[in-house]
């Protein structure tokens, strides 16, 4: 299969996705059409790398003293969120996390195949970033469950999947608020936003549950765990993809602008620029 047919059939699937009308068949417009998605691609590979490799890292103790202290391990995911936004929120809005990518295509900013761009990046992003942290770390700091999330033993299955589920959509209406036109001018703060508050989620629900609020982040972890420690993820997969459309219904039902709010809005941005 040649490139140039690839990149056919890549540059149709979006320009039919985008409604932009008729192929033009040439190649330069084929890789005009199909750049945007490899940025994005790159930009959520690498983000999602950081988070699990710096994020994961960063709750490792190198020290023969007890366990680093579950406030500090939030505070270092939550840190490590404001470093990779900060570095690509301004090119794919870096969501790092397909709760935020469903939140995005649910609000109508991106359609079906950067949704499904921004997936596969994450999920690879997830396995890269974490293989990444157990090659270059002594085996010791990174056995075998490392950085998994996991159910504490005195919380039920119950527990945990609402835990995961309020956590959630708590983070959720974070970005349905960050993303409203009527915080646009609120932008510079956005990374430290989203640091904060995944460090004070991390920090209430991180000895429960593990906090996880990302499906990409547990997968990682998972994936190189061993098989007995794979006992109740689904809660990881289900909980935390049900809080989009929780959170989207709720925000548009109850805080969405009206039209005459948008109108004004959009009139008070012109004229502040």
């Amino acid at each position: 299969m040649s490139t140039d047919f690839i990149f056919e059939i890549i540059s149709s699937l979006v320009i039919m996705a985008e409604g932009k009308g008729e192929k033009t068949g040439t190649k330069p417009r084929m890789l005009e059409v199909v750049k945007p998605y490899v940025t994005i691609f790159f930009a959520e590979l690498i983000g999602t790398m950081i988070l699990l490799f710096v994020g994961c890292g960063s709750t490792i103790d190198f020290s023969d003293d007890p366990v680093v202290p579950h406030h500090l391990k939030g505070m270092g995911f939550g840190l490590t969120v404001l470093l990779a936004i900060q570095i690509f929120g301004h090119i794919s809005a870096c969501h790092m996390n397909p709760v935020v990518s469903i939140i995005s295509l649910l609000l109508g900013f991106i359609n079906i195949i950067q949704f499904v761009v921004y997936l596969l990046a994450e999920f690879l992003g997830s396995l890269l970033g974490f293989w990444l942290l157990k090659v270059l770390f002594p085996e010791r700091y990174t056995p075998s469950g490392f950085c998994m999330t996991k159910i504490a033993d005195e919380v039920t299955v119950t527990q945990a999947f609402f835990i995961e589920l309020i956590i959630t959509c708590i983070l959720c209406l974070v970005v349905c608020s960050v993303w409203d036109h009527r915080n646009a001018s609120n932008g510079d703060s956005t990374a430290i936003r989203f640091g904060f508050v995944v460090t004070i989620l991390s920090i209430m629900a991180g000895t429960l549950t593990g906090a996880s609020m990302n499906t990409a982040r547990s997968f990682g972890p998972a994936v190189f765990g061993s098989l007995s420690d794979w006992k109740d993820q689904w809660i990881y997969w289900i909980a935390p993809n049900i809080s989009p459309f929780l959170s989207v219904g709720l925000y548009k039902v109850f805080f969405a602008a009206s039209k005459e709010e948008v109108t004004h809005s959009s009139e008070n941005m012109r004229n502040t620029r």
